[in-house]
């Protein structure tokens, strides 16, 4: 008979009904021999149920523990709730908790003496309500006064008196500059096991070297079916130019062409 120490070969927490465990117990019985059980045989039956080997012993020695003239009892012994209750939590405490000991799911159970599995669990189940707080711009009463103004005069002036509506901005294009690094401080590749490890430098990692693009969108265009005729994309151009190098250096020989 395998032992209580066997490594189990599902780690599933299925609970069985009594009629499971019934059958779980007749396979065994049959596959028994004087009451001993070949080698293998609970792993068999474990699989066989999609139960845990564990289960499947505990099952067996309850068979040999309850069997009283001829009859096996091997139904669950909890019959009501079992297992652990639940964590009552008093959810009205976070509001008193200072934001700043609430930006994580570690901080705020050290704060309220809860798990953090618990809490993981509630945030989960809706209780707790994440929140991701974007930093507003402090407007005064002048740059309010500004924006208005501004959002004013997209308005159609024919429209002012009955029905105002905005303009279509058709004939307006966005312009603003981006800048890019040339390069990242740590990228990641996929290489053939036989491949070199390619080699990346620069003079510093503070100072990456950084490109200033132009780009240009519009609003998109759609025909009367809404199929997309224009993506509203211009383009987005570089603010580099090439040059001849003034003069030889370790780098480049002199008149040769760089940006």
């Amino acid at each position: 008979m395998d032992t209580f120490n066997d490594v189990e070969t599902n780690n599933s927490t299925k609970r069985l009904t009594n009629q499971e465990r019934q059958m779980i117990f007749e396979a065994l019985l049959q596959e028994s021999n004087g009451g001993k059980l070949k080698r293998g045989t609970i792993r068999n039956i474990a699989s066989l149920f999609k139960t845990s080997v564990r289960t499947v012993q505990r099952i067996w020695k309850l068979a040999a523990i309850t069997s009283t003239d001829g009859r096996v009892d091997v139904s669950r012994r909890f019959s009501k709730r079992c297992g652990r209750k639940r964590v009552d939590i008093d959810f009205t405490l976070i509001m008193a908790i200072p934001l700043r000991r609430r930006t994580n799911i570690r901080s705020l159970s050290s704060e309220m003496k809860v798990s953090k599995s618990t809490l993981h669990r509630r945030i989960k189940e809706g209780a707790i309500r994440p929140h991701s707080n974007a930093l507003k711009p402090q407007l005064t009463d002048q740059n309010k006064q500004v924006r208005l103004n501004f959002c004013l005069s997209m308005l159609e002036p024919e429209s002012l008196n009955s029905n105002p509506t905005f303009m279509s901005m058709f004939n307006v294009v966005h312009i603003d500059e981006k800048w890019f690094y040339m390069t990242k401080e740590c990228k990641k590749y996929y290489l053939h096991p036989q491949e070199e490890e390619p080699l990346r430098t620069c003079k510093s990692k503070k100072f990456i070297v950084k490109v200033m693009f132009l780009a240009a969108v519009a609003r998109p265009r759609f025909d009367c079916s809404g199929n997309p005729t224009f993506d509203g994309k211009i383009g987005i151009f570089p603010f580099v130019f090439k040059e001849p190098a003034k003069r030889s250096s370790k780098n480049r020989m002199a008149g040769f062409a760089c940006n």
